[in-house]
C-alpha cells in the first residue's frame, strides 16, 4: 500500500492550523492518518491545537522542514514509511518555509508515496505584499496543486476577483483555486488527487531554491506570571504592528486566553486547558531582538 502526502503551506497567519483542524474535524475516518506539524518556534503550540481533534501529532519545532529541520523530516518520513505505512500523511509546514524546498526533500521518497499534494494557503493581505517576500513565495505558487484564498469574509467581490486573476496569472493550468473563510475547505477538494508534477516540479529545473523566507527572527517567551491587562495592551501598542505574528497562551489578570496576532490584527479565544503558563511565540523582521526581549521582561517586572 502506498502513502499519500498532503503538504499544507502558507505564510505566517494564513490559516494553516485552522484549515488542518477543520479538515480533521469533518473527516469521518482518521484511521491510517498521521499528522506532522512544523513550527519555527520551539514551543509546539500549533501541534497542541491540532491534537484536540483526537489525532496523534508528530511535531518538528524550532526551525523549518525546508532547511534547518530537513534531516529530521527525512528521518521521520523514513520511519513512518518503513514501519507504520500510513494511508496518508498531513503535514503543516512552518509559515516561513518554502513549499518547493519541502517538495524537493520529499521527492527522495517518490517510490514509497502514491502522490504528494501541495496545498498553499494565502490571505488577501499577504498577496498585496508579495513583492517583499522574495523568490520563496513565487516558488510556492508554482509548485501548488491547490491554492486556498483564506480570510475572504470581508473582501468586496471585485477585490477577490482581482486576487484570483492575479494568482491565476502566476500558476500552471492544472492548479485549482478555492476562496474561503476560516479554513473551510470541502474534504473532497482537499483530498482530491493532484497531477503528478508535485513529485517532479519541472518549473524548478535549474532554479536556485530559497530554503525559507529570509530575515525573520523568532523569539520564544515562557513565564509563570499573570500579566496586568493594561501593561499587555501597552506592549501591543508598541509591538503589535511591528511583528508579523504573535501567538500563544496568555494569562491576563488570572484568566487564560490563547492570543493570536497577524500583523497587528488581534484575537483572543479560550486557552489550551493543559497549558498553565504564559507561552508566546513572536516572529518578525527588521527589529531589535534585544529591545523586544527587554519589553517582555518589563511585563515580568510589572506588579
Amino acid at each position: 500500500m502506498s502513502t499519500d502526502l498532503f503538504l499544507l503551506a502558507g505564510f505566517l497567519g494564513a490559516g494553516k492550523t485552522t484549515t488542518l483542524s477543520h479538515i480533521l474535524s469533518v473527516c469521518s475516518d482518521l484511521s491510517g492518518t498521521v499528522v506532522i506539524v512544523n513550527e519555527a518556534g520551539k514551543l509546539g503550540l500549533d501541534g497542541q491545537w491540532v491534537e484536540r481533534n483526537g489525532v496523534a501529532v508528530q511535531q518538528l519545532n524550532n526551525g523549518c522542514v525546508c532547511c534547518t529541520l530537513k534531516t529530521e523530516l527525512v528521518e521521520l518520513l523514513r520511519n513512518l514509511l518503513s514501519e507504520n505505512r500510513p494511508q496518508r500523511i498531513l503535514m503543516e509546514a512552518s509559515g516561513l518555509a518554502n513549499p518547493l524546498a519541502v517538495v524537493e526533500t520529499v521527492r527522495r521518497f517518490v517510490d514509497q508515496l502514491g502522490f504528494v499534494k501541495t496545498i498553499l494557503i494565502i490571505e488577501a493581505e499577504v498577496w498585496e505584499i508579495r513583492s517583499v517576500l522574495g523568490d520563496a513565495f513565487q516558488q510556492g505558487l508554482r509548485v501548488a496543486d491547490l491554492i486556498i484564498i483564506n480570510k475572504t469574509e470581508d473582501l468586496e467581490p471585485k477585490t477577490l476577483d482581482g486576487i484570483v486573476a492575479g494568482i491565476s496569472s502566476s500558476l500552471v493550468p492544472t492548479t485549482e483555486i478555492f476562496p474561503t473563510s476560516f479554513g473551510r475547505v470541502p474534504p473532497d477538494l482537499f483530498f482530491k488527487p493532484p497531477s503528478s508534477r508535485s513529485l517532479q516540479p519541472q518549473d524548478a529545473a535549474g532554479e536556485m531554491v530559497e530554503a525559507a523566507m529570509a530575515g525573520f527572527i523568532t523569539v520564544n517567551h515562557v513565564s509563570s506570571k499573570s500579566i496586568d491587562r493594561k501593561y499587555w495592551e501597552a506592549f501591543l501598542g508598541k509591538w503589535g504592528r511591528r511583528l508579523e505574528r504573535i501567538k500563544g497562551q496568555l494569562s491576563l489578570e488570572g484568566q487564560w486566553f490563547y492570543f493570536d496576532s497577524v500583523r497587528g490584527v488581534y484575537s483572543y479565544r479560550p486557552g489550551l486547558p493543559d497549558l498553565k503558563q504564559t507561552t508566546l511565540v513572536l516572529i518578525g523582521r527588521e527589529f531589535d531582538e534585544s529591545e523586544l526581549k527587554a519589553s517582555l521582561m518589563e511585563l515580568e517586572l510589572k506588579p
